[in-house]
């Protein structure tokens, strides 16, 4: 089918056909671009890596004009765009094996993407230390006034840094931005003084971490240490008129800073009154330190600047007026009688034109114009008070602008009249004071030594003169003299008599020191004729309280007793009206000191023959003298101790002395002698293996016993021991009262040999054993011997046993048995029993 179209038609379908294969066969494609790392090359290197912070330089290969390569460095950081890039990895941590990261470039050409080019870095972590000012509030910074200046400070740091990277960290480099060497600190050197800082200035603090470990990634703090003033603003001003010839405007103002204070910021402001703005900046900046700026409008004006730093900040302004005039007239003045004023500048008149061509001058006086010169003189002929005010005028206007200039009081006072001294001869003493009241004139007086009125006064003015009578007769002349020091042109005479001069000195006949309550001395004083005298005293001050002496006080010379306080005296003497105080003398009373304690009471014993020493309790500062009578006399000893013997009872004294020579009250110490007397008891005899009691006595209740030898004694150290000698033994007791005192005495305990009995003998006539023989009976011969048969029958008995038994009963022979016997040895020894065997 053939489709016929309009030719309208058929031309934009084929412009439309023509368009599509154009764009086909224009479409582009963007090679992907190639990039190398270009430091450091061991960012590439897994097994090596760079540190996280340390920044890597990428670059494209082969970058081609209108091509914009955009990178992705796969650490969500933004994409960035340029041939040559440089980046750093943010990885804390402890860990050592590095971490891939994949960097990506695009090639962008004609709105076309290329695809992506890729390469992979290797990061290894680094640990994240920390720091901090000891001084929170201080916080690496000092600040001083600025009107201190830079002395040797330091400070703290401390070791903030979080325990999971303190366990990798195993010292530090620490530089501390002086200039000086860089110091190795480990861990435990925290908290770490800083060395001395001695000037002004900002110190970057550089701290690296350290570690034994080789592959460890050393990590960096750094912080600045500011150590400056206090911000201070000032500046100066200096007014130039613009060109030549000068005019009042358009003039340039140049600011000179002269703040004080370290890495100062500046914020300048121009400001005048009614904004009628009219300047401009010629050089520098409201954020500069210098400035220079172009008034063209007359006006009053102020600059304003505001100075800063890490310390805080100030602010100074000055007010200036451009193209009007100024004028300032001098202080208030007050004048006597016809005074005539010239107001220039030596009088205080400052006028500045202010660059004017064209000046004139107009003065006023109470508003009456009396003056068209610059520096007219101004006469004022009557008391009263005056207004002077002035007005300067130039091209830009007058000093009335924008307010009329402080104006000038002037006060004139009428000249006052002679005073009138009623009794114009008067006499004095030398020292003394002459009192003078005047009348007329006035309203005061003032009193000179000369007729004329260029000496000093010789007394203050007043309605009433207290004038210091002078060394010799004189005359001195009185002037009358208003509020405001005006004199009277005529004077009134007074005449002065002197007596002559009074001589009174006194002083003591000793140190001027005196022990409280102990001795007297004299205060003496010198002597004239014709003088009365009156000694005064006081316990208050050498210049008040004084009163009459107490006892003899009218007396040249005075005596004082018993004083018991610090004490000033002086002597009044009178020599016809004329009454002269002497000099005064302090008399220090000096506390005597306490009695002594004596240690342990004072009443001393000692042993017989044998030496105590008594003992004081002593007190800082004293020494301690020893007596043997109660008042006076030779110390027989000094110090804290002192040894009595035991020669007889007797009265020791002691008193302390202080560093003035001051001695206390004495105080008696009674010493009684006593002796120990021992007693060891009477002479024991004793039976051979029997015991004896040994009875000593003599040391009393706290005293001590020793008996020698010990052997045998159950105590050798008790009063009463038990003896078991084995043979005659002669026993020394020693004892030792409480007081120490020893005396000896002995006992001798006899040992007699122990009985034995044999227990069968045989009486057979064979010569052997005939009797009943007891072996040491002899050593009792007072024994008593029984012997009885079974039945208890006494078949035996004897006292002594000088004939033994032979085993025959009244002269017969008793049958072989058994019998029983009883020895009484003594009255004191329980009786021995046994029994003895007749054999046949």
């Amino acid at each position: 089918m053939r489709l016929l179209l309009p030719k309208p038609v058929y031309l934009l379908l084929l412009l439309m056909l023509t368009a599509v294969v154009q764009l086909v066969a224009e479409t582009l494609v963007v090679d992907p671009p190639n990039f190398q790392v270009i430091s450091p090359p061991r960012a590439t290197d897994p097994a090596q890596g760079v540190c996280s912070g340390d920044t890597i330089e990428f670059a494209i290969t082969a970058p081609e004009a209108g091509t914009v390569y955009s990178w992705n460095f796969g650490d969500d950081s933004p994409i960035r765009f340029g041939t040559t890039i440089k980046h750093a990895y943010n990885q804390p941590g402890v860990d050592l094996d590095a971490k891939p990261f994949t960097v990506s470039v695009r090639a962008t050409a004609n709105n076309v993407d290329s695809d992506p080019f890729e390469r992979t870095v290797y990061v290894r972590q680094t640990p994240e230390i920390s720091f901090a000012d000891e001084d929170t509030d201080q916080n690496f910074q000092i600040c001083v006034p600025d009107s201190v200046t830079a002395t040797d400070t330091t400070f703290t740091i401390v070791n903030t840094t979080a325990p999971e990277y303190l366990a990798v960290v195993d010292g530090y480099l620490v530089d501390w931005g002086n200039g000086g060497a860089v110091e190795r600190k480990s861990p435990a050197d925290f908290p770490l003084e800083s060395p001395t800082y001695s000037e002004f200035g900002s110190y970057t603090i550089r701290i690296t971490s350290t570690s034994s470990d080789p592959n460890r990634c050393p990590a960096t703090f750094e912080q600045v240490f500011n150590y400056t003033q206090n911000p201070k603003a000032h500046f100066t001003l200096d007014k130039q008129p613009e060109g030549t010839p000068q005019s009042c405007t358009p003039v340039i103002v140049s600011v000179g800073d002269s703040s004080s204070g370290a890495g100062l910021t500046y914020e300048w402001e121009v400001l005048d009154q009614g904004n009628i703005g009219g300047w401009e900046i010629v050089y520098g900046g409201l954020d500069q330190d210098t400035l220079g700026v172009r008034f063209e409008i007359p006006g009053q004006f102020q600059i304003q600047l505001i100075v800063s730093n890490g310390c805080g900040r100030d602010t100074t302004e000055q007010s200036f007026i451009v193209g009007w005039p100024s004028v300032q007239l001098p202080a208030e003045i007050q004048a006597c009688g016809d005074t005539t004023i010239v107001y220039n500048q030596s009088s205080g008149v400052q006028i500045d034109p202010n660059f004017g061509n064209t000046v004139s001058y107009e003065w006023f006086v109470n508003g009456n114009l009396v003056s068209t010169e610059e520096a007219p003189s101004i006469n004022f002929p009557n008391p009263g008070t005056y207004t002077v005010s002035a007005r300067v005028t130039n091209e830009c206007g007058n000093s009335d602008q924008p307010q009329a200039p402080q104006p000038q009081r002037v006060t004139i006072f009428a000249i006052p009249g002679r005073p009138v001294i009623a009794n114009p001869n008067v006499s004095s003493c030398e020292g003394g004071v002459i009192t003078v009241r005047p009348t007329g004139g006035g309203p005061g007086y003032v009193v000179f030594d000369s007729p004329n009125n260029t000496t000093t006064p010789v007394a203050p003015p007043g309605l009433v003169l207290t004038i210091p009578a002078p060394a010799n007769s004189t005359t001195y002349y009185v002037r009358s003299i208003n509020q405001i020091g005006c004199l009277s042109d005529e004077y009134a005479e007074l005449n002065i008599t002197v007596t002559p001069p009074i001589q009174n000195v006194i002083e003591p006949d000793n140190s001027g020191n005196v022990c409280s309550g102990q001795g007297s001395f004299f205060i003496l004083g010198n002597s004239d004729s014709g003088y009365t005298y009156l000694w005064q005293v006081s316990t208050s001050s050498d210049s008040t309280g004084f009163s009459a002496a107490p006892g003899t006080n009218i007396e040249q010379d005075y005596q004082v007793t018993n004083l018991s306080r610090r004490s000033w005296f002086r002597r009044v003497v009178t020599s016809g009206d004329c009454e002269l105080p002497s000099n005064v003398v302090e008399i220090n009373v000096q506390e005597s000191p306490r009695t002594p304690a004596v240690q342990g009471g004072r009443d001393v014993q000692v042993c017989l023959d044998s030496v105590a020493v008594v003992q004081v309790l002593p007190e800082p500062g004293l020494i301690y003298r020893w007596y043997d009578v109660a008042t006076g006399g030779t110390p027989r000893g000094e110090g804290t101790s002192f040894e009595v013997r035991g020669e007889g009872s007797s009265v020791i004294y002691v008193e302390a002395v202080n560093s003035a020579g001051c001695p206390s009250q004495r105080i008696p110490v009674n010493v009684t002698v006593t002796n120990a007397e021992a007693n060891a008891g009477d002479d024991i005899t004793v039976i051979q293996g029997r015991i004896a009691e040994l009875r000593g006595s003599g040391a009393g209740t706290n005293g001590t016993y020793l008996w020698e030898p010990a052997e045998g004694l159950n105590n050798p150290a008790i009063r009463n021991p038990i003896a078991r000698p084995q043979e005659t033994t002669t026993y020394v007791l020693t004892i030792t009262t409480e007081l120490g005192c020893v005396d000896t005495d002995t006992v001798t305990v006899t040992v007699i040999p122990a009985i034995k009995a044999p227990n069968a003998f045989s009486p057979n006539r064979d010569g052997v054993n005939e009797v009943w023989e007891i072996e040491n009976i002899s050593n009792y011969p007072d024994a008593r011997v029984e012997v009885f048969n079974r039945w208890g029958n006494l078949i035996f008995s004897s006292t002594g046993y000088g004939i033994p038994w032979d085993g025959t009963y009244k002269g017969s022979e008793l049958p072989v048995a058994t019998y029983y016997y009883i020895i009484y040895l003594n009255s004191s020894e329980r009786p021995i029993s046994g029994n003895v065997t007749i054999i046949r």
